[in-house]
């Protein structure tokens, strides 16, 4: 966990389309809320469609989602189909 007013490590990642991510070259601003999950996790079937409506309630213009998964593409975008996510 990050004190107030720590930046969190610059890291970056791919998205399920290939597409790199990095916190450091991201133009969003605000704050970043990260969920590390597994497609197997049962908690994370709980709380995805939560994020999911978290997303869709508040600007995201203002903040962003990363999730970031334990696991390849294929099972990932899986999960999200199942899910019906579109986050």
């Amino acid at each position: 966990m990050l004190d107030v007013g720590e930046r969190a490590p610059v890291f970056a990642l791919a998205d399920l389309e290939g597409q790199r991510h990095s916190l450091a070259e991201d133009p969003q601003q605000g704050p970043a809320l990260a969920v590390f999950w597994k497609s197997t996790c049962a908690t994370c079937d709980l709380v995805f469609p939560y994020l999911q409506r978290l997303t869709e309630t508040y600007d995201s213009g203002r903040w962003q989602l990363l999730a970031v998964a334990q696991e390849g593409p294929d099972e990932s975008a899986e999960f999200a189909r199942r899910l019906g996510l579109t986050i």
